[in-house]
């Protein structure tokens, strides 16, 4: 409460002017503060001056009144019927988050959903916050808060990404973008039709950033169905949403934009046999890029990426990699591997070779991976394609068939690693690295230590003690310290514990 005017003008007129200069007296009050002021000793001015300031400052923190603000209602939290995970992963949670190992969270969270549990109440708000920076996480994070998550969401904000779980609709109305584009991708999970409907709802209103990366929510679930939204979004007046919906289309094998490719690149390949000069594949290259061409995706100008790619050859490149690799094989009756040979003893090697290795990764053709890593394993970046058993054995292959001097390949392999390994190429990989250790006079500290952190994410977690175990550790001062070694332990003895940490009674 403010204290009356005579007592404020008291006070301001002695300290600017002193105690001395004219009787020093306090108002006469006949209140509670008037009352406590006459207690105090005046004869010595300059003390009771700063009394009475201490007096009269007390006096207004105690005498304010609560302000009445509006209290708003809002329902408790509806119950959760997930099961709360142990305090042995609540407690892996809590060390990720509080920034040990952050990139194993995609792997607790993964673990999480499987145990069909959820997360601890507590920690329930610096997960939302992870969500806030890592878009590519959110669905997962959703999942693991519970219902709880998604009401405390609601409260905030920030983390209104989260409350598209809820009722999409509203969302899609009233939402941030970033709400919006979570509340289409959970969406197109459980009713794709709907999904799209929503999109093209709201298609002439949304800036072209948003109409692109709703175009990218639609891959999940990509159907024919799709086809006459995203025929029609070719005709976007955005280059960039022009080229995602083209993309989606060439994704899919029966759409009019493939059997439009397929109808321009049949007549220009050719499969010719002679007993006298081999067989081969002959190419003619399209004329020009028209605008129809254009429409459908294909850029007239080379890409600076593939420069030794003429113009007439980087149409006919763009044109092959959307057409499914089998439609060659098939059409031809030759297996994948004899139609990569002859496409590398081709003039037109480069063309046929890395469009065919595009259009396998795009398509997702297990038989023509398996036919270019047999041709050239530097490739990879293909082996997550191939299935979880054939990837075991190609990257076992690969390791047992480098040899010391070949330590740049074995990191390539590794850092196109982005799924677990399974027993059988863990073990490759880490007699691999051992040999690296051992034998290798031409490979830096810093190169193993990056190579055996990057692993510890991926390698088998139920091999730790076999791993420890046989582990030269005589041999380790001659090529690096035990730092780097006791680094890849702890990362993957942390995956370890925290899997296991989901097992029933731990």
């Amino acid at each position: 409460m403010a204290i009356a005017f005579d007592l404020a003008e008291f006070f301001l007129t002695n300290a600017l002017l002193g105690t001395e200069r004219q009787a020093f007296a306090f108002p006469q009050r006949e209140d509670l503060l008037g009352r406590l002021l006459a207690q105090l000793d005046v004869s010595a001015p300059e003390r009771a001056l700063l009394d009475a300031s201490a007096l009269v400052s007390f006096y207004q923190v105690v005498g304010q009144r609560p302000t009445k603000e509006p209290v708003s209602s809002i329902a408790p939290a509806p119950p959760d019927s997930w099961l709360r995970c142990s305090p042995t992963a609540g407690f892996y949670l809590a060390r990720i988050l509080a920034g040990e190992y952050p990139e194993l969270l995609p792997e607790w969270l993964g673990a999480l959903n499987k145990s069909d549990q959820r997360a601890p109440e507590e920690l329930i708000p610096a997960l939302l916050e992870v969500g806030v920076s890592q878009r590519e996480w959110r669905a997962a994070i959703v999942r693991a808060v519970g219902v709880r998550g998604v009401w405390l969401a609601a409260q905030n904000d920030k983390w209104d990404y989260a409350t598209g779980n809820a009722d999409p609709e509203l969302i899609w109305q009233t939402g941030s973008r970033e709400a919006r584009l979570f509340a289409l991708t959970e969406l197109r999970a459980q009713n794709p039709t709907r999904a799209r409907e929503l999109a093209a709802s709201t298609w002439n209103e949304d800036s072209p950033d948003d109409r692109v990366a709703f175009l990218g929510a639609l891959t999940l679930n990509l159907s024919l169905d799709d086809e006459p939204f995203l025929e029609a979004a070719l005709d976007d007046r955005r280059k960039e949403v022009r080229s995602a919906a083209a993309d989606l289309l060439g994704r899919l094998p029966d759409s009019r934009l493939s059997q439009r490719m397929i109808a321009r690149v049949k007549p220009l390949l050719a499969y010719k046999h002679s007993r006298l000069a081999g067989d081969k594949i002959e190419v003619m290259l399209p004329e020009h890029c028209d605008k129809a061409m254009q429409r459908d995706g294909i850029e007239s100008k080379p890409s600076p990426v593939l420069p030794k790619m003429g113009e007439r050859s980087w149409w006919l490149y763009q044109m092959l990699q959307v057409i499914p690799p089998s439609l060659w094989s098939n059409e031809w009756r030759k297996t994948p591997r004899d139609l990569l040979q002859l496409a590398l003893q081709s003039e037109w090697k480069e063309m046929l070779f890395e469009g065919w290795i595009r259009a396998a990764q795009r398509s997702g053709d297990s038989a023509w991976v398996e036919a270019i890593l047999e041709l050239d394993p530097r490739r990879t970046g293909l082996v997550k394609h191939l299935a979880p058993a054939r990837r075991e054995i190609f990257i076992s292959q690969r390791f047992k068939q480098l040899k010391a001097p070949d330590f740049e390949a074995g990191i390539q392999v590794l850092e196109d690693l982005d799924f677990d390994c399974g027993v059988q190429s863990t073990r490759a990989v880490m007699k691999w690295l051992r040999e690296q250790i051992v034998n290798s006079t031409d490979v830096s500290d810093w190169q193993l230590r990056q190579a055996l952190q990057d692993f510890a994410y991926h390698a088998q977690p139920t091999l730790f003690e076999e791993i420890e175990s046989d582990w030269p550790k005589d041999a380790i001062g001659r090529k690096m310290g035990f730092e780097a070694l006791d680094e890849f332990f702890d990362i993957l003895g942390f995956r370890r514990g925290m899997l296991n940490a989901f097992k029933r009674n731990a």
